[in-house]
C-alpha cells in the first residue's frame, strides 16, 4: 500500500494592501494557520511591481513551510468603476499564480467570491460579516469584526471560508 501524501490547502484572498491567507488540514478541515501579509503604504515606495513580486514571493514561501498540496485563489470581479483596481488585482494574481505554478503548484483552483460562499455558507452574497461571523462560528474566532484599520481581518476571514470551501470540494 503506498503513502499517500496529506492533503494540506492554502489559500488565498489576495490585495495588495493586506493579502489574507489561510492553511487547513485537506482531511478534515482543522485550522493549521491564517494571518495576512499587510503591506504598507509606506513600503517599497509606491511601487506596485515591488509589493507584487514580494506578496508572490511570500506567498511561495508560506506554501513550501507547510507542504501545500492544493491551492485556492480568490478569482476578483471588479466593477468598470474601479478599473484601476482590478489592473492591479489582475496583475497581482498572475504574478502568484506564476509564481506558485513554476515552482511545482500545479492543483490552483479559483473561485469568485460569491461561487465559494455559495459552497462553504449557503449563501453565495453572504456580507462581509456575515462571512466573518460564519468563520468564527464553524473554523476559528477571529475575534470583532474588523474590515478598515489596524486590525483588519475581513480578508483573513475570507481566506479560511475559500480554503473551506476546496476542503468541500476535495472531500465530496
Amino acid at each position: 500500500m503506498q503513502n499517500e501524501k496529506k492533503k494540506i490547502i492554502m489559500s488565498l484572498d489576495l490585495s495588495i494592501q493586506s493579502t489574507g491567507v489561510a492553511v487547513i488540514d485537506g482531511d478534515n478541515a482543522e485550522v493549521i494557520a491564517y494571518d495576512n501579509i499587510p503591506i504598507g503604504s509606506k513600503e517599497f515606495n509606491g511601487d506596485e511591481m515591488k509589493k507584487i513580486i514580494h506578496i508572490a514571493e511570500t506567498v511561495l514561501s508560506i506554501a513550501n513551510g507547510y507542504e501545500v498540496t492544493h491551492i485556492a485563489i480568490e478569482d476578483s470581479y471588479v466593477d468598470k468603476k474601479y478599473q484601476g483596481t482590478g489592473k492591479t488585482l489582475a496583475r497581482l494574481f498572475g504574478a502568484v499564480y506564476i509564481t506558485l505554478y513554476i515552482n511545482g503548484y500545479t492543483l490552483i483552483y479559483t473561485y469568485t467570491p460569491s461561487q465559494w460562499k455559495k459552497i462553504t455558507t449557503g449563501i453565495g452574497n453572504k456580507s462581509k460579516e456575515g462571512t466573518h461571523k460564519w468563520v468564527c462560528d464553524n473554523m476559528v474566532d477571529l475575534g470583532e469584526f474588523h474590515s478598515r484599520g489596524k486590525n483588519k481581518n475581513d480578508d483573513i476571514a475570507d481566506a479560511l471560508g475559500l480554503a473551506y470551501c476546496l476542503y468541500k470540494k476535495l472531500n465530496k
